[in-house]
């Protein structure tokens, strides 16, 4: 006898779409209700099910979550892949001097110098800090600096977390 019971969802899963429910919303009609329409087109793959629940305001989270346990069940969404993220600082720290850190820069460079360009036309300030040509070593009575100039709060905040973690 086959589970009629849909999975338990936990407000951490992200879900994304499946091929199947792409063919549910773009063909001429639909066999799901309203709510769960509603529920399959806010799922994105990023946000996660506690925030889509939020997002519906007329239904309970957890007559959201059987919703999405349904669209699981059913096979219109999947649990995303999602990648962690991982942010290294280290890199930009060490100076290299080997002949492909040096093509490494210059591809940079260029990728850089395009980018700014491109910003530029479209309106937006743009400086790039750069790495200094020499390597300038601390004495032991001089202590280094960083400084990080960000009109955002949050991620000003941020990244100090992480640079103070990093021993700067």
């Amino acid at each position: 006898m086959p589970n009629l019971r849909a999975p338990i969802v936990l407000k951490d899963d992200v879900f994304a779409l499946t091929e199947k429910a792409r063919e549910e919303l773009g063909g001429a009609g639909t066999r799901l209700t309203a709510p769960e329409l509603e529920v399959l087109v806010l799922l994105d793959g990023a946000a996660t099910a506690g925030e889509t629940a939020a997002r519906v305001r007329r239904l309970r989270s957890e007559v959201v979550f059987d919703i999405m346990g349904k669209l699981l069940q059913d096979g219109l969404i999947e649990l995303a892949k999602v990648e962690s993220v991982s942010l290294d600082f280290a890199d930009f720290f060490n100076i290299k001097t080997s002949d492909q850190q040096e093509v490494a820069d210059t591809a940079a460079e260029e990728n850089a110098s395009a980018t700014a360009l491109l910003l530029q036309q479209q309106g937006f300030v743009v400086r790039i800090a750069r790495r200094p040509a020499v390597k300038r070593a601390a004495t032991q009575k001089q202590a280094l600096s960083i400084l990080v100039i960000e009109d955002e709060q949050i991620l000003a905040s941020l990244l100090r977390v992480v640079l103070e973690a990093e021993g700067h």
